[in-house]
């Protein structure tokens, strides 16, 4: 005889791909203890978990404790129900209204802040592919770092906006791949993109290599720098259980060029086992990779457009030639650009970011998302999902 789940499973429907692996995990161990432990994991994320579930439920007008049996469409959130009981405690009638109910909503956000602060503290957890059938092997869906800084502090009083420190930025990155991956296409393949400056400092000196200006850095280097190789090390595994087979190009910056190969070869050792994942070599500035006809450059962004297209043309004129796409990955400027030269679609991608004196001083700003682009091997790009900032801290207006 099979365990049988310790909550009602129909709150499985209101949880997210995420805390449906905690979920399950715990319906098959039995226990919230043996679950966290074969997902390395705290105990209170699962628990978490279950309450953001069910608080969902009960704003969708499902709680069988309250004599709520039958939800309202997705569309739709409870704004209240009157029930007719008879004599014998039957319910005879039963009225629903739905509405919005603002209170139960900010709970919900509430609790969804409070679970992206779970997975920062107990990483993505150990995961193993769900699916047995992928997608069309002709996907690949990419995920775009923009400029991560990690490790940049801002206080807000300089910048005129939020106070920004490292707690800030794992838990803005963590939880906006994790908004992506749960919501991409299971596509065979996904490719891990970070286009530079994914740590704000390249060492303990806290200035940038090229200029030599000072940087405002929260914590010290090495701490730092653990805690990127942890983000990018957890992203992939979570990746794993969507995608049959993942990639991790991680390009050079200007702020980080050399804690960029540390990463490289941190997260090359750690999957040196796993058949599955490929992990890129950055010792070239310039990443290329190919997807079929689709041509994929990676280059963080110091020189102008121009530029780049006489070196890309030049030095890969064979692969642009063969190809029917031509996508380069831009970053550097921290705000939203995209333009066909040539044959070359140049985009450069946001990052998730706040500025820090220096940028809000020389009044550089821009908006602040993450975002994901499925690619098909004959049709270059087919679909991309954006996820804003405000979507991964939902806060209520």
């Amino acid at each position: 005889m099979g365990k049988v789940a310790p909550f009602d499973k129909k709150l499985l429907e209101f949880a997210t791909d995420r805390e449906r692996v905690l979920l399950e995990t715990w319906a098959n161990e039995g226990t919230q203890q043996k679950a966290a432990r074969v997902l390395q994991i705290a105990q209170h994320t699962i628990s978490n978990a279950y309450k953001r579930a069910r608080s969902r439920a009960e704003i969708r007008g499902y709680s069988p404790q309250h004599g709520l049996h039958n939800p309202v469409p997705g569309t739709q959130l409870l704004k209240g129900a009157s029930t007719l009981y008879d004599e014998d405690g039957k319910v005879r009638l039963q009225w629903v209204k739905s509405s919005a109910n603002l209170q139960a909503i900010q709970a919900a956000l509430h609790g969804f802040a409070a679970g992206l602060a779970d997975d920062v503290r107990g990483g993505f957890g150990k995961v193993a592919p769900r699916r047995k059938n992928f997608a069309d092997a002709e996907l690949a869906t990419h995920y775009k770092i923009g400029d991560q800084h990690l490790g940049l502090y801002a206080w807000g009083s300089e910048t005129g906006a939020e106070d920004y420190d490292l707690a800030k930025s794992t838990a803005d990155i963590v939880g906006g791949l994790s908004f992506l991956i749960d919501s991409a296409p299971p596509t065979q393949t996904g490719v891990l993109v970070n286009v530079g400056d994914f740590l704000h400092a390249n060492d303990r000196k806290a200035q940038t290599p090229g200029s030599g200006n000072s940087l405002d850095v929260d914590g010290r280097h090495g701490k730092v720098a653990r805690r990127a190789a942890h983000i990018l090390r957890d992203a992939v595994r979570l990746m794993l259980t969507k995608h049959q087979s993942v990639q991790v190009i991680n390009a050079r910056g200007n702020h980080d060029p050399d804690a960029a190969v540390s990463m490289e070869i941190a997260l090359e050792a750690y999957f040196e086992n796993e058949p599955r994942v490929t992990v890129q070599r950055n010792d070239c500035k310039v990443q290329h990779f190919q997807w079929g006809e689709v041509c994929h450059f990676v280059y963080h962004g110091e020189k102008n457009r121009a530029h780049q297209l006489a070196h890309l043309t030049n030095r890969y004129r064979e692969q642009i030639g063969q190809s029917q796409f031509v996508y380069v990955d831009n970053g550097h400027v921290h705000h939203k650009q995209r333009e066909e030269l040539g044959p070359c679609l140049f985009e450069v991608w946001n990052p998730l970011t706040a500025s820090d004196q220096y940028h809000a001083d020389a009044l550089y700003g821009a908006s602040r998302s993450i975002s994901s682009v499925v690619y098909h091997k004959q049709f270059g790009e087919v679909s991309r999902n954006v996820c804003d900032l405000r979507i991964i801290r939902q806060e209520a207006d």
